[in-house]
């Protein structure tokens, strides 16, 4: 019930809530503030704004309560109608016993409980009475609604889906566009290939094979791994065989000793149970862990965008050169210090390798001490258990723990005084011990004659059977001795915890006093607090409404004064084109009657004008002119240009034909055929090149 209580009051002090409790201050709630508290808890898991649990009738508080409770599926909720009546009716009493549980519900699982109270507003059914349904108009739309609501839980998955498997927009966009590139990278490798192969002889054959081959290799990459995962089933197998196996032989051996008994029997399953549960609560959820955060990391991974080779490159550079930065400066630093004939690392060098040394030493008294604390955690078990068994299997009370250490603390007693009586007896059991070895080592024979004395008095077997009883004897004092030292650490125990507890009490009610004292205070402040508060909301409230009023007035009037100087300016600019234009006519007008000239060569604006139409009607004419020249010679251009092309090619020819080679040459290049064996001579005569072709000596 503590760690319950704990658990809510850490919710309750952490976001949306706020409370700033403490485990004091959460007990002494009265019932009214408790159900206030799980009415805050409704309203946050529904997503709508507290009702005033003072304003609303009780039937209804309950029923609202009770519904909701029942829609998160609450595992405590009574079944019967009665047992619910009494239930609800605690509710609304504010019965610790009944919201206790039901707020560590609700605050354990919160995540999770506000995906599904979302979840009910939409898919919780309707249910609507089978009369109505014979009407057509409610049976169509009864089977729209569950239509829609199907049609919602099915986006509502694929939803979530979405929202664990998908990447972020602007990651998907790299990888998208990454993944163009590969792919027109591999289009291209493909086309190549294409082209290299061809005209490949036998292409088509090997292509065959080596498809067959891959085939082959990845169906047998497939059968090595159901290799592996059967030689995994294989060897669970064996060792659910093995355990099996010995449990088998362990019944055997306790049947054939005889100690078989159904409380040996329990307890071995008691033993199996813990470590079951050991292994359940400890070992198994800490490898789910490690799996978990594994793949967390893998899907963070798989989550990156691929790495290209001109990337990988490109880091596996940068990581050699700075492994050769590294070995220079290692180098340097290793010949500074030869030059030096000292090195001043040496000490630090000795410093770490002792405090590495300790730090060994120090890991292993941890794991010693670590090994030590689980074999006394296992013994604290074992005598927890026994204890247990005790005391009926039942946790118990603390007037009857206090009754039990006291028949503890007098078995205790009792035995410190038959442990007297015990070392007395044993001293005495010295001193005939070693009578009887002096005796015996007087009469050899003394064991027949024991058993001739045995004989004759019809007590044969007197001695063996006294041994024996002296070995049983010995054993169960042993025994009694390892009893006696578990109730003294048990008694030991109990007097620490309740000189604990005692101390505990004393140093907290100073204060307990004082936060009694201060509560009456507390309250007073609050309730001026809240005043207050709801003062300054309501005065915070008017001032924000007529803020984002004058703000929004503010803003019309900004708006009309931007458009008015914009409407300002474009009529100014209006304004001074009409002035300029006004002031050209006037002069126009000035000079066409006389008074003064534009330019020297101009006297008015349409003579100037005149002039440029003349200029550009000339220029239009010449350029036809051009044109139609061109046009009329292009043909005898073109011939000419064919001639030159043909004789070009000629000389060309006569220049590998003088040579004796068949490869082309040109006549422009050092290595052409005119730079090797042949000599050209070039001639203007009347304005025409003559080139004459001479062959040079050997």
């Amino acid at each position: 019930m503590a760690a319950n209580i704990q658990v809510i009051v850490d919710v309750l002090n952490g976001p949306p809530f706020n409370k700033d409790l403490s485990l004091v201050l959460f007990d002494e709630k009265s019932p009214f503030e408790l159900l206030t508290t799980l009415n805050e808890v409704i309203a946050h898991l529904k997503k709508e704004p507290p009702v005033e649990l003072r304003d609303e009738p009780q039937e209804e508080t309950g029923a609202r309560m009770i519904e909701f409770i029942r829609l998160l599926k609450f595992p405590n909720l009574p079944t019967s109608i009665g047992q619910q009546d009494q239930f609800t009716l605690q509710l609304l009493q504010g019965n610790r016993n009944a919201i206790y549980p039901v707020l560590h519900y609700m605050l354990s699982k919160l995540p999770q409980l506000e995906k599904r109270a979302y979840l009910a507003k939409y898919l919780v059914n309707i249910e609507v009475p089978q009369q109505y349904m014979l009407n057509p108009d409610v049976s169509n739309v009864y089977n729209q609604y569950k239509r829609h609501r199907q049609e919602f839980a099915e986006t509502h998955k694929t939803v979530d889906r979405l929202r664990q498997n998908s990447l972020a927009p602007g990651e998907l966009r790299k990888e998208i566009v990454q993944l163009e590139e590969e792919k027109h990278q591999l289009i291209d490798k493909i086309e190549t290939l294409k082209r290299k192969t061809s005209e490949m002889r036998g292409f088509d054959n090997l292509l065959k094979v080596t498809s067959a081959l891959r085939h082959e290799q990845e169906v047998s990459a497939k059968l090595e791994e159901q290799k592996m995962e059967q030689g995994i089933s294989y060897e669970a197998s064996e060792a659910r065989y093995n355990q099996t196996q010995q449990k088998v032989a362990a019944m055997r051996q306790m049947v054939r000793e005889g100690s078989a008994d159904p409380g040996r029997l329990l307890d071995t399953l008691r033993n199996e149970q813990q470590q079951i549960e050991t292994m359940c609560t400890a070992q198994l959820p800490r490898e789910i862990g490690e799996q978990h955060e594994k793949y967390a990391q893998l899907q963070h991974s798989l989550m990156e965008p691929v790495k290209t080779k001109a990337e990988l490159m490109d880091v596996q550079s940068r990581a050699r050169r700075l492994r050769d930065e590294v070995d220079h400066l290692r180098r340097n630093v290793e010949q500074a210090q030869s030059k030096r004939g000292d090195d001043p690392l040496v000490v630090f060098r000795q410093q770490a390798a002792l405090i590495a040394k300790k730090r060994e030493q120090a890991e292993a008294k941890v794991a010693s001490a670590e090994k030590a604390k689980e074999s006394l955690a296992n013994k604290l078990t074992g005598m927890q258990n026994q204890v247990q068994a005790m005391s009926g299997g039942q946790r118990m009370s603390n007037s009857d723990f206090k009754k039990y250490a006291v028949n503890i603390r007098e078995k205790a007693t009792k035995y410190k005084k038959y442990k007297a009586k015990l070392a007395i007896i044993h001293s005495e059991s010295v001193v005939l011990n070693r009578t009887e070895a002096i005796l015996k080592s007087r009469c050899d024979n003394l064991e027949d004659v024991m058993a001739n004395i045995e004989r004759g008095k019809g007590v044969e077997g007197y001695t063996s059977t006294q041994n024996t009883l002296e070995q049983i004897s010995n054993a169960t004092a042993a025994l009694n001795s390892t009893k006696g030292k578990t109730l003294e650490e048990i008694s030991k125990i109990v007097t620490d915890i309740n000189h604990a507890v005692t101390d505990r009490k004393k140093r907290l009610q100073p204060l307990i006093n004082q936060l009694k004292g201060l509560r009456p205070t507390y309250k007073e402040k609050e309730s001026e607090y809240l005043e207050a508060k709801s003062v300054f909301e309501n005065m915070a409230a008017g001032l924000e409404s007529e803020r984002v009023k004058l703000e929004r007035d503010c803003e019309s009037y900004q708006v009309d004064c931007q458009r008015e100087e914009s409407r300002y300016h474009m009529l100014n600019c209006m304004t001074q084109i009409a002035d300029a234009n006004m002031e050209r006519v006037r002069l126009e007008d000035q000079f066409s009657r006389g008074n003064g000239e534009l330019l020297p060569q101009f006297r008015s604006f349409q003579d100037l004008y005149n002039s440029k139409i003349q200029q550009q009607q000339s220029l239009s004419q010449e350029l036809r002119k051009h044109q139609n020249a061109l046009r009329q010679g292009a043909p005898q251009d073109t011939q000419q240009r064919s001639i030159f092309e043909n004789l070009r090619r000629l000389l060309e020819q006569k220049a590998m034909t003088i040579r004796g080679d068949d490869a082309p040459v040109s006549l422009l290049g050092a290595d052409s055929a005119l730079a090797k064996g042949i000599d050209a001579t070039f001639d203007a005569y009347g304005g025409t090149n003559i080139m004459t072709l001479n062959e040079q000596g050997p």
